[in-house]
């Protein structure tokens, strides 16, 4: 992949690199690490590099894992969302899927989240939620909040308690 072809947005650098054939997370983020580690220490290298900011999901839970294995800058992460704490995504499905599923992405989602939690160098969170989450996984100060910035003027739509029997 040529590098060299960065796209400039606004005085910003974007290099753009070739996704992973696989489709499954964690494992297309731990694909699209190992396919691309050349390119991404060579930009590193070239365009002198000294922070990466990692959006944390359970797309990328991997990338901060992986990256803090390759290179030596500091690495800042974002948690938007964690498997650790969806109690609707981890309920138990009765099909004969299911135990695939647990092995084959939901074990190693929750391996990786909470390496990458604990790999960061600083880690934002995004809710109170996550940030307890992250603080009970870390032995440090180095997280804090930073709530989505949303117009509740605009976004107040009436809402049910949907889960509330459902979970406690």
């Amino acid at each position: 992949h040529n590098i060299q072809n960065a796209e400039n947005e606004n005085g910003v650098r974007i290099f753009r690199l070739p996704d992973s054939r696989i489709t499954m997370d964690p494992w297309n983020g731990i694909f699209f690490i190992r396919k691309n580690s050349l390119a991404i220490k060579k930009i590193i290298e070239d365009e002198k590099i000294d922070i990466i900011h990692v959006h944390h999901s359970d797309l990328s839970c991997p990338y901060v894992y992986l990256l803090k294995k390759m290179v030596k800058i500091p690495i800042i992460s974002t948690v938007h969302a964690s498997l650790l704490i969806d109690r609707e995504y981890l309920k138990f499905r009765y099909n004969f899927k299911e135990p695939f599923r647990w092995i084959l992405r939901i074990f190693p989602i929750f391996w990786f989240e909470t390496e990458s939690i604990k790999l960061s160098d600083y880690v934002i969170t995004v809710s109170k939620k996550l940030e307890d989450l992250c603080r009970s996984l870390r032995n440090d100060d180095h997280v804090i909040t930073v709530p989505n910035a949303i117009n509740i003027q605009q976004f107040n739509p009436p809402t049910k308690r949907v889960f509330k029997d459902q979970f406690f």
